[in-house]
C-alpha cells in the first residue's frame, strides 16, 4: 500500500539510519532503498540527505513531514472504517518495550484472534522511547512501555523496581543492594546503549558514567550475558528471571522505581482498543499472581 512507503520515510527519519528502518518494519535494505526512490521519483524531491549523525531529512522533506504524518494517520483510519464494511484484513501494530510482557500480550492476541481472525498484528520490539515517539507520529497504534512524556494517552499498568542484574560469582553480588557508582568501576553489558533507554536516563539523572564492555540488541541477550560474568547490567523487578544461581537480582542504591503502561493513540480503533483492554485484563491477571 502506498501508505508504506511514508511510513518507511519516517522510520527512517526517526532512526536516522536505512539499515534500522528495515530492522524495525521487516524489510531488506535494499527493500527500504527502492520505497524511498521510488517516493522521490513520484514527488520530484530528494528527501533524505546523509550526515555525521545517519540520515537526515532534506529541507524540502522537513515541510512535507507534517502533511505526510497527517496522511499516515488518515490512511489508517481508513483501513479501520473498511473493516466494517468488508473482510479487509486490519493490521494493528504493537510496541512492545521489554521483553517478559510479550508472555501476557501473547494470551490476549490469541483470544482476540479467536473471534477475530481478519485482523492482522505486528509486534515492533524497541526502547520506550523510540516506541513513544511512534505512537506520538500514527505510526503505532499502542506500545506498552516505560512512561514517557509526549502527545498520546496514557494507562498506568504497575510500578515496577529498576534492579541491577550481577552474575552470582562476582563479588559485589554479596552486597545487600548495588549502588550507581558501581555501575562506573564494573564491566557493564547494555541493550540500545547509544540510544534513549531508561538506564541512560538514570544515569543521566545521577551524573554517573557506565564501564560499558559489551552492548546487546535485546534483554534476553543481556541477561545471557550477565549470567555468564561478562558484566552488570539494569532491568526491571518483573522481567528477572527468578531461581538462576548464575545470576543475583540486586536493588539499586538509591532505589528506583518506574511506571510502566500503556501509551496509545488519540484516535485508537475499536479493534486496537479492545486488544488494548484485554491486554491489561491479562497483565493485571499476570501480577497478581506473582505477588
Amino acid at each position: 500500500m502506498e501508505i508504506d512507503k511514508y511510513k518507511v520515510l519516517l522510520k527512517a527519519i526517526e532512526t536516522k539510519s536505512l539499515s534500522s528502518a528495515a530492522t524495525t518494519l521487516g524489510y531488506s535494505i535494499s527493500g527500504i532503498s527502492r520505497m524511498i526512490h521510488s517516493l522521490e521519483k513520484e514527488l520530484g524531491l530528494s528527501l533524505l540527505e546523509r550526515s555525521r549523525d545517519g540520515v537526515i531529512p532534506t529541507p524540502e522533506c522537513e515541510k512535507l513531514l507534517p502533511i505526510i504524518r497527517e496522511f499516515i494517520k488518515m490512511g489508517d483510519s481508513i483501513l479501520s472504517q473498511a473493516k466494517n464494511i468488508t473482510d479487509i484484513p486490519i493490521k494493528i501494530r504493537i510496541g512492545v518495550a521489554h521483553l517478559r510482557i510479550y508472555t501476557w500480550l501473547m494470551k490476549s492476541l490469541m483470544l482476540y484472534k479467536e473471534e477475530h481472525n481478519q485482523i492482522d498484528v505486528d509486534l515492533i520490539y524497541g526502547t520506550s522511547s523510540d516506541l513513544a515517539k511512534q505512537v506520538e507520529n500514527g505510526n503505532l497504534h499502542f506500545a506498552i512501555i516505560t512512561r514517557r512524556n509526549g502527545f498520546f494517552e496514557w494507562e498506568p499498568l504497575w510500578t515496577d523496581e529498576a534492579v541491577a542484574w550481577v552474575p552470582s560469582k562476582n563479588e559485589i553480588s554479596l552486597q545487600e543492594t548495588v549502588s550507581l557508582t558501581d555501575f562506573e568501576s564494573e564491566s557493564c553489558v547494555f541493550s540500545f546503549f547509544n540510544e534513549e533507554t531508561d538506564y541512560s536516563l538514570i544515569f543521566n539523572q545521577y551524573h554517573i558514567h557506565p564501564n560499558v564492555q559489551i552492548v546487546t540488541s535485546d534483554e534476553y541477550a543481556t541477561y545471557s550475558a550477565v549470567e555468564s560474568g561478562l558484566g552488570i547490567s539494569i532491568n526491571l523487578r518483573l522481567s528477572s528471571l527468578r531461581g538462576n544461581e548464575k545470576l543475583s537480582v540486586k536493588s539499586l542504591n538509591p532505589k528506583i522505581y518506574l511506571s510502566i503502561g500503556i501509551a496509545y493513540s488519540k484516535d485508537l480503533s475499536k479493534d486496537a482498543h479492545q486488544i488494548m483492554i484485554d491486554f491489561k485484563s491479562s497483565c493485571n491477571e499476570f501480577i497478581k499472581n506473582m505477588d
